[in-house]
């Protein structure tokens, strides 16, 4: 399946595949680059089981990520909220 998203709430195995894509400079991959990344995870098969143990099951494999692409997003200024007691 394919995601799309911001760095934050990118997994941990594509957030250092897009710092080792794109390492320094202007472009750099980081938290709050304006980037939006694309990104893939492979799937076992339906009834796959990683064990002779039906509790270890692909329900709970490390699912591999892959990055395919990042495009740019429209900077926005932060939103302040301020709350009143009253």
């Amino acid at each position: 399946m394919r995601y799309s998203t911001h760095w934050h709430y990118l997994p941990a195995t594509v957030q250092a595949q897009a710092r080792a894509r794109w390492p320094s400079g202007a472009r750099a991959a980081g938290p709050g680059d304006w980037y939006e990344y694309e990104y893939e995870i492979a799937e076992l098969d339906p009834g796959y089981q990683l064990s002779v143990l039906p509790a270890i099951t692909a329900d709970h494999a490390p699912w591999l990520a892959r990055l395919v692409g990042r495009k740019a997003v429209k900077p926005s200024a932060p939103v302040a909220r301020a709350f009143r007691r009253w």
